[in-house]
Parts: C-alpha cells; sequence; structure tokens
C-alpha cells in the first residue's frame, strides 16, 4: 500500500487503504491491490462492441467521485480513457443522480434514465467504455448549478 499526500485527508486515506491511488486527476486502483472488482449485475454496463473483451488486461479502472464533501460536483469533472477502460462513479454524498445527457445510461441500472432516482451515500455505478468519443452526463437535480460532467473516451 502506497501512502498519497492529498487535500482530501480522511477520505482520501480511506481510498488508499482498499488499494487506490491518485492517477491524472482521477483514482485508481492498484492491479496488486487485488482485493476489490466490480460487482458482475445489472449496474454493469458497456458502452459500443458488446462482442469486446472488457477484461482486457490493458484495460483500466477509474473512479469519479460524486458530491465529494457534500458538493454539488463530480470529481474530476472531464476524465480522459482509452476504449476498454472502466469508469466507476463514486456516491460520497446523497440526493444525486447519475446521467447521460443523451439518455444512453444512468445510475443504478441505466432504467428510467428519464427521471433517475437519486442516489444513496456510497452507492456505486460501474460502466466500460468500449467506444471512443465524447460522452456528457449530469446530476439532473443540479445540472443548473454545473454539476455535470464527461468521459472522453480515445481509442
Amino acid at each position: 500500500m502506497r501512502i498519497v499526500s492529498l487535500a482530501r485527508g480522511f477520505f482520501f486515506l480511506s481510498l488508499v487503504a482498499c488499494g487506490f491511488t491518485a492517477e491524472v486527476g482521477a483514482l485508481r486502483q492498484d492491479d496488486d491491490a487485488g482485493s476489490r472488482s466490480p460487482p458482475d449485475d445489472a449496474s454493469s454496463s458497456s458502452i459500443g462492441d458488446a462482442g469486446s473483451d472488457a477484461n482486457d488486461a490493458s484495460a483500466r479502472k477509474f473512479t469519479v467521485i460524486v458530491g465529494p464533501n457534500e458538493q454539488k460536483l463530480f470529481e474530476p469533472k472531464t476524465l480522459t480513457i482509452r476504449a476498454g477502460d472502466r469508469v466507476e462513479w463514486l456516491f460520497m454524498s446523497s440526493g444525486h443522480t447519475l446521467v447521460a445527457v443523451n439518455g444512453a445510461f444512468c445510475a443504478p441500472d441505466d432504467t428510467s434514465c428519464g427521471s433517475p432516482p437519486t442516489q444513496p451515500r456510497g452507492a456505486l455505478y460501474s460502466r466500460t467504455f468500449m467506444t471512443p468519443g465524447t460522452f456528457a452526463y449530469q446530476c439532473s437535480r443540479h445540472s443548473g448549478d454545473n454539476m455535470r460532467g464527461k468521459i472522453i473516451v480515445e481509442p
């Protein structure tokens, strides 16, 4: 386990203890941490090539924090990844939603994206992005407060 210094204090130390380290404005799980993997259920989805192997050894996992320190924002706001990488959104405060601007995906399980439910603190939503492009998303309750983000997927 590595200890990395950031201003997030206790929250960040909790993530380090779980095997996460800082990487380019996002949080990424160490490959050797091994103790945490996303659930293989309806909340894990893919965009794009359904036949592609999302578990490719070169695929990486990133975490976007939803509502850190009770703020109305996503951290990081913009994340650039490669096709095949997985993004997890970790809800650090309740009362927020996560929905793609075009309605293509939403937490918790890609249903009811027209009026997605708010998520509780500690909820986790994950998605593997297979197709290059820009995927804008927002908290539908706080989009007027500019609680928006985007994932840029490069080939």
